[in-house]
């Protein structure tokens, strides 16, 4: 072979490779823990409000079909039950119910997650360790998004819905509290 077509066979495959990199590759949805979320507990159910920022580090369009927050060594899932406009727990701020939405290629998409049960409450004033998970278009099965720890709210505030850091040591009073239920 000479070299001439060795140099054309180099450049055909660095070409075509590089466009499977930048045009097709499949890549995956990566989160980062939130700092902040809300929530409140009831005598039998709760609702968990998460900040979640989704990444998609391919280039190709990935749909988030479903997602979940689980709670490790409890054995329980909260579906989401809505998207709302902010953190912030204010009356009427449902952007929209569950359902599919696209994260584009190479970009984020940030979303106010609410989780929730009916038949089930987290302790007050207990650490848990909850598995954010999503199932990604085509894939029938769950895939871990990020883990979060968090700390059930103490006796004082368990009614109310409370916005806040989700440092313990953090003393700043909540953002916001909102005392009616959903």
């Amino acid at each position: 072979m000479t070299p001439a077509v060795v140099i054309s066979v180099l450049a055909l495959a660095f070409t075509v490779a590089s466009f499977w990199w930048i045009q097709v590759r499949r890549g995956r949805l990566v989160a980062y823990e939130p700092q902040t979320y809300a929530g409140y507990l009831k005598q039998a159910g709760f609702r968990l409000r998460l900040p979640l920022t989704i990444y998609n580090t391919g280039a190709k369009t990935l749909v988030v079909t479903d997602i979940r927050a689980v709670f490790l060594g409890e054995g329980v899932d909260a579906p989401v039950i809505t998207f709302r406009r902010t953190l912030k727990p204010i009356p009427d701020d449902v952007l929209d119910f569950a359902h599919p939405f696209p994260v584009a290629g190479r970009q984020a998409d940030t979303r106010f997650v609410e989780f929730g049960r009916k038949d089930w409450s987290p302790e007050h004033s207990t650490e848990y360790e909850v598995a954010i998970e999503i199932k990604i278009g085509d894939r029938p099965h769950w895939t871990e998004l990020v883990r979060v720890t968090l700390t059930s709210p103490d006796g004082e505030t368990g009614g109310n819905y409370i916005a806040h850091r989700r440092d313990p040591a953090d003393d700043a009073p909540p953002a916001t509290v909102w005392s009616g239920s959903e």
